[in-house]
C-alpha cells in the first residue's frame, strides 16, 4: 500500500527549488502523496483539487498537522534551524512518525536540544535526493522482511508443538473454558509483523471449531483469556478451512475466506502481513484476505490460540517489521 510523506523545510527561494526539483522528478514508487507546509502533490489531480478546496476554509496550522498526522514518513531539513521547521519536527516526534533529519550546515552548528539525534548532512540537491531515497529503499527493505536492514528482530521455532483444549491425551474431556491462549517465547510487543506457520488441527468438536493467532494483543495476568477483552487482532482458521478476521473488543468479523486446500491430513500453511492499518492473510492456495481499516494500531504481544481442537504446528517463524519504537 502506497504512503504519504511529509517534507518540512526552510522557505527560501534556494531551498525551495531545490526541493520541488525533487519531488517533480522522483521515483518513489511507494509514495502516493508529497505534502509541504499547507501544499501538497497528490494522484489523482482531481483528488488535490478536492483537499485544496476544503482546506480553504482551515486554519494553516490545522493543515500542518492532519498533514503530518495521515503521513508514514517525515523529512525535516533543519537547515538554518527555521522556527516553523523545527515546530513541526516536535509535532512528528510527538505523533511518532518514521523521520529523517536533514541539514546542509555545518554538524558543529546543530542547537543542543537535538544534538543527541541522528541528522543526515548533505551538500548538494544530488546527496540531499540520494539520502532521502536510501531512506525510504530502508523502509521498503524492512517491511518485505529483509532482516539485515534496520534494527529487525527474527524468532524463529524449528521445532515441533501443539496447543490444545484438551485434558487428556485421549481427546475426551474439554479443558474449562475450551479455549486456551498460548504466549509465545518471543515475548517482544510488536506493531507490525509478518507471521508466518505451519499447523494442523488433529482433532476437534466440529467443523466450525479453530485455531488462531492474536496479533497486537494486551496481555491481562488475571485471565487466560484476557487480550480479547484488552485489544487484539484475531485471524482464526476453522476446521471447515474458513478463516476470519476479527477485532476485539468486539466479535464482528470484518473479513472471511478460504485460502486453504480441504485437505486435514497435512499442515497449512498460514502466512500473515501486518503493516499499520492494513494486513494481508495468505494460504495454501494463491488467494489473499486483505483489510486496510484496522483500528487497534498499537504494540502488543502474540498469542496462539485454540477452540475445542487439538492443534500441531512448526515452522513458526515472526519477523518484526516496525519501522518505529514504542512510546512509553
Amino acid at each position: 500500500m502506497k504512503k504519504n510523506i511529509f517534507f518540512a523545510f526552510p522557505w527560501s527561494p534556494l531551498i525551495l527549488k531545490t526541493y520541488e526539483e525533487i519531488f517533480k522528478k522522483h521515483g518513489w514508487g511507494i509514495i502516493k502523496n508529497i505534502y509541504y507546509g499547507s501544499e501538497s502533490l497528490t494522484a489523482p489531480r482531481a483528488e488535490g483539487k478536492i483537499e485544496e478546496f476544503r482546506n480553504q476554509n482551515k486554519q494553516l496550522f490545522e493543515i500542518f498537522v492532519k498533514n503530518i498526522q495521515r503521513s508514514e514518513f517525515f523529512v525535516a531539513d533543519v537547515t538554518n534551524f527555521n522556527p516553523n521547521v523545527m515546530f513541526e519536527l516536535g509535532i512528528a516526534i510527538q505523533m511518532n512518525k518514521n523521520i529523517l533529519i536533514l541539514t546542509s550546515d555545518d554538524s558543529k552548528k546543530m542547537p543542543f536540544d537535538i544534538q543527541g539525534i541522528n541528522i543526515q548532512f548533505y551538500k548538494n540537491k544530488k546527496e540531499l535526493e540520494c539520502k532521502i531515497s536510501q531512506y525510504i529503499k530502508d523502509y521498503e527493505k524492512i517491511k518485505k522482511g529483509i532482516i539485515q536492514v534496520g534494527t529487525v528482530y527474527h524468532y524463529q521455532l524449528d521445532r515441533q508443538d501443539e496447543i490444545t483444549s484438551y485434558e487428556d491425551e485421549a481427546n475426551k474431556e474439554l479443558k474449562k473454558p475450551p479455549y486456551i491462549i498460548k504466549k509465545l517465547e518471543y515475548s517482544k510487543r510488536v506493531k507490525d509483523v509478518i507471521f508466518k506457520i505451519d499447523y494442523r488441527i488433529i482433532k476437534s468438536e466440529n467443523e466450525e471449531d479453530w485455531f488462531g493467532v492474536m496479533l497486537r494483543s494486551a496481555p491481562n495476568i488475571n485471565n487466560d483469556y484476557g487480550p480479547i477483552y484488552h485489544g487484539s487482532i484475531l485471524i482464526n482458521c476453522r476446521k471447515n478451512g474458513e478463516i476470519n478476521l476479527t477485532l476485539y473488543p468486539g466479535e464482528k468479523i470484518k473479513k472471511s475466506g478460504k485460502i486453504h486446500n480441504k485437505n486435514n491430513e497435512n499442515f497449512h500453511h498460514l502466512e500473515i502481513s501486518l503493516d499499520n492499518n492494513c494486513i494481508e492473510i495468505r494460504g495454501d492456495n494463491k488467494k489473499v484476505i486483505s483489510y486496510n481499516k484496522l483500528q487497534l494500531n498499537n504494540f502488543g504481544y502474540i498469542f496462539l490460540v485454540s477452540h475445542q481442537s487439538r492443534v500441531k504446528y512448526k515452522n513458526l517463524e515472526i519477523i518484526d517489521i516496525s519501522t518505529i519504537s514504542e512510546t512509553q
